[in-house]
């Protein structure tokens, strides 16, 4: 009996590790000239952080959103990036990041 319990247990624990790996969301955006790729990945409040060539470039700061929540990526062009949030028809949490100056891909 102690065995099962113990196997239990682990099962239980390897599942709840397996579960929490699974908290983040990435979606990839790719420039109109293919140069540049960015990555937002989304934490389990769905607050988003952008990737660049393997570094975050900007993350979001607060505590997040209580449902499942996915920013929109516009390419004003290629080197520069709008991030922004739309609920009830109004645009907010308005980002733009420029490419240009960090190092090439």
């Amino acid at each position: 009996m102690k065995k099962v319990l113990s196997l239990v247990l682990i099962c239980v624990l390897m599942l709840g590790i397996v579960a929490c790996g699974k908290d983040k969301r990435t979606l990839k955006y790719i420039s109109p000239t293919g140069k540049h790729t960015i990555y937002v990945e989304y934490d389990s409040d769905s607050r988003p952080s952008v990737k660049y060539r393997g570094e975050e470039i900007w993350s979001a700061t607060g505590s997040g959103y209580p449902e499942e929540v996915t920013y929109d990526v516009t390419w004003i062009d290629n080197d520069t990036v709008k991030l922004y949030y739309s609920k009830d028809g109004k645009s907010s949490d308005e980002i733009v990041l420029y490419l240009g100056n960090l190092e090439s891909e």
